[in-house]
């Protein structure tokens, strides 16, 4: 009967240090991945505020001032939402129904030169050649495929293994 145990905790020990081992494997393939989006997402805003200021310039500095093209063109280009602002166009956040945080980076922008970052939004101000202040604010736009990809690279093997080791308890 002692053999019978002995078989049974190895067994027992065995399979819940393999649930253990596999769990955190999972952990960190989870955690890596986060990682490689959230860096591509900052690849993404670093690439679009070191070329893209001067193309607004340029637009700016053109007669025709076809802003809305080069901001259609942005979008085209990168997977983002990409917003432009005057400084005269603060006064009317409200009437064009302006997300808040897209509201605080421009305004950040207005008030402070440099690139500011907060989350999956980046703004940045422009200066045209008159000295007229512009806010360029981006939002990294992930599609839902990758919303749920990341949901379900977490949540599936956490689900299988807790039931795993309900059934097999």
């Amino acid at each position: 009967m002692k053999g019978v145990r002995s078989l049974f905790l190895k067994i027992f020990v065995w399979f819940w240090v393999t649930l253990v081992v596999v769990g955190a494997a999972i952990g960190v393939s989870v955690w890596y991945s986060s990682r490689a989006l959230d860096a591509r997402a900052a690849s993404v805003m670093s690439t679009i505020f070191s070329t893209e200021p001067q193309n607004l310039r340029q637009a700016l500095a053109a007669q025709s001032r076809n802003i809305s093209a080069t901001i259609t063109a942005i979008e085209e280009k990168y997977p983002v939402h990409a917003y432009f602002f005057s400084a005269d166009d603060v006064k009317f956040f409200e009437a064009k129904k302006v997300a808040p945080e897209i509201q605080k980076l421009a305004v950040i922008a207005f008030r402070e030169e440099g690139l500011h970052a907060f989350g999956t939004f980046a703004s940045q101000r422009i200066t045209d050649a008159e000295g007229r202040k512009y806010a360029l604010v981006i939002l990294f736009a992930q599609d839902t495929a990758t919303v749920k990809s990341r949901l379900l690279l977490f949540q599936a093997p956490i689900i299988l293994l807790a039931a795993a080791g309900i059934f097999c308890f």
